[in-house]
């Protein structure tokens, strides 16, 4: 694994209980609302919490962490996963075990998983098999296939 390999990182925005209350009982930004523009025309919740006021950034923080951020899976990132998947088998390659052996910040557990995932069923679906037809030994051979 090469040090080089871009890292991804993630915001977590921590919002005070009373405050948590204040904001449930808000109604929802509707999608024309300035918020939400603003959340349109900003990259990441650290470039907007840094230009609003505070009840305007609670609110944006909040509607920022509704939506998942999506993981681009770039061939390096595909490739530690491959070599993980293949040394622990197909089968047995659990997304907690491939994610410690991956070592990539912010990459989380429920993305592994995912694609681990669509992972078997490409296997599965390239030797024409059932899922409990499936071994340890596909993957290898899948990606020799090519």
């Amino acid at each position: 694994m090469s040090d080089d390999t871009p890292a991804l990182s993630a915001t977590v925005a921590v919002i005070p209980q009373n405050q948590m209350a204040a904001l449930a009982c808000a109604p929802a930004l509707a999608t024309s609302s300035p918020a939400n523009s603003f959340i349109a025309n900003h990259s990441s919740p650290v470039s907007m919490a840094s230009s609003l006021s505070d009840n305007t950034a609670m609110a944006v923080a909040m509607t920022t962490a509704m939506y998942k951020r999506r993981v681009t899976w770039t061939p390096e990132l595909e490739e530690r996963f491959s070599r993980v998947v293949i040394k622990h088998g197909v089968k047995s390659a659990t997304p907690r075990l491939i994610l410690n052996e991956m070592a990539v910040e912010g990459l989380t557990r429920e993305n592994v998983a995912s694609h681990l995932q669509k992972f078997r069923k490409r296997v599965i679906k390239a030797f024409g098999i059932t899922r409990a037809e499936l071994q340890d030994t596909h993957g290898a051979r899948f990606l020799q296939a090519g």
